[in-house]
């Protein structure tokens, strides 16, 4: 798996929120790999995943997939519970 990162998300590395939690790239490379939820959205061409980072907040990533290269849109931390279906 090739993974590409936009220069957005590798600066969410940076930011706060993503410093709180801890979040590493091998985060990301996990809850793609492994999601605890999946969905896809045709419209704009992005898959979204949520893996669980602790018993109160979910790691939500947004990328995109084209001829097995998967480009890193964004992610961030989020509530459990606010995108789960």
């Amino acid at each position: 798996m090739k993974l590409v990162y936009t220069k957005h998300a590798k600066d969410k590395f940076n930011h706060p929120s993503i410093i709180k939690f801890n979040i590493k790239r091998n985060n990301i490379k996990e809850a793609i790999l492994r999601p605890d939820h999946y969905m896809e959205n045709y419209e704009l061409k992005v898959k979204i995943v949520l893996r669980k980072l602790n018993e109160d907040y979910n790691l939500r990533i947004i990328y995109s997939e084209v001829n097995g290269i998967i480009t890193l849109v964004t992610f961030y931390p989020t509530r459990r519970g606010r995108y789960e279906k």
